[in-house]
């Protein structure tokens, strides 16, 4: 089974958070590295950025977390494919979360793919439409 893994799963495993844990495991029993749209990067560090400006993490770890994404094993797909799939998600998902559907139901072949979240109304509208399986990681 190929797992998709949301940026908050992301940011939950690299940062260490409560949700931490639930990642990893998810991840140990892939059986391959996950894969997320390129855009993961760009709302990692969008979040990292949050994180800095209220005060809740310093700058030079969210360095640290922004180098541990780069170098995590992690196969990026291009989300151009994916739009035309977000556009037709968008009165149920922001256009950045139907990516991450849209590649889940993508790399699903004949099987199911997993989503890995910790979104809930992401893990809500991927379960109300029914084509992928999604876990949804506990972060507090």
């Amino acid at each position: 089974m190929r797992v998709v893994l949301d940026a908050g799963a992301a940011y939950e495993l690299l940062t260490g958070g409560h949700g931490a844990p639930g990642v990893a495991a998810a991840l140990r029993g892939a059986g391959a590295p996950p894969a997320a749209p390129e855009l993961l990067d760009v709302e990692v560090a969008g979040a990292l950025r949050r994180a800095v400006a209220a005060g809740d993490l310093e700058s030079e770890p969210a360095l640290r977390v922004l180098a541990g994404l780069a170098a995590m094993p992690l196969s990026r797909w291009p989300h151009r494919p994916l739009v035309a799939r977000a556009w037709a998600l968008r009165d149920r998902l922001t256009a950045y979360d139907a990516c991450y559907l849209a590649l889940a139901e993508r790399l699903a072949g004949p099987g199911r793919g997993l989503l890995l979240t910790t979104d809930r109304r992401l893990a809500r509208v991927a379960v109300a439409v029914g084509t992928v399986d999604v876990e949804v990681v506990p972060v507090g």
